[in-house]
């Protein structure tokens, strides 16, 4: 069974496998009276369908191999062993070196920690001398105003 096209239109339409047969047949004969000597026995087969078809075909066989070439999944390979030691390696030595940095990081903090108590301890006995201190100092100055004071004024003499 095949289609053939009708008349002026563009439109297929059917052709029985009797109808098939008698265009071969005739294609056949028509094949023998132009035949060269060096050609084949047989009538090479017409391809029934367009030109548009026939290239369109080709275009997305090539679009699909085109895509299969440049498949994004096929871009990527996976890990060798090679590579494999080797991050692992770079892996444990960045642990260390953070282990490391932790390590002293933690020492800093406590060693800022107990001078901050050794100053918060000492600090108070050192305010409360100098709390002392203040108050005797300020005395000593309202003694020497009076002082002072009791030079400048004169008393009536009699």
């Amino acid at each position: 069974m095949s289609f053939k096209k009708s008349g002026s239109s563009n439109i297929k339409s059917f052709v029985s496998e009797e109808e098939a047969q008698d265009i071969n047949e005739k294609r056949q004969q028509e094949w023998e009276r132009v035949r060269q000597p060096d050609d084949p026995l047989e009538c090479p087969d017409v391809e029934p369908r367009s030109l548009f078809e026939q290239l369109q075909e080709q275009k997305e066989k090539t679009q699909q191999e085109h895509d299969e070439k440049y498949d994004i999944k096929k871009m990527f390979r996976g890990i060798d062993n090679d590579e494999a030691v080797f991050l692992e390696f770079a892996s444990k030595q960045q642990a260390e070196i953070d282990g490391r940095r932790f390590a002293v990081t933690a020492e800093v903090k406590e060693f800022r920690n107990e001078v901050s108590k050794l100053q918060t301890v000492a600090s108070p006995a050192t305010s409360v001398t100098e709390e002392k201190k203040k108050p005797n100092v300020s005395l000593g100055k309202k003694k020497s105003q009076v002082e002072l004071l009791a030079g400048c004024i004169k008393t009536k003499r009699k």
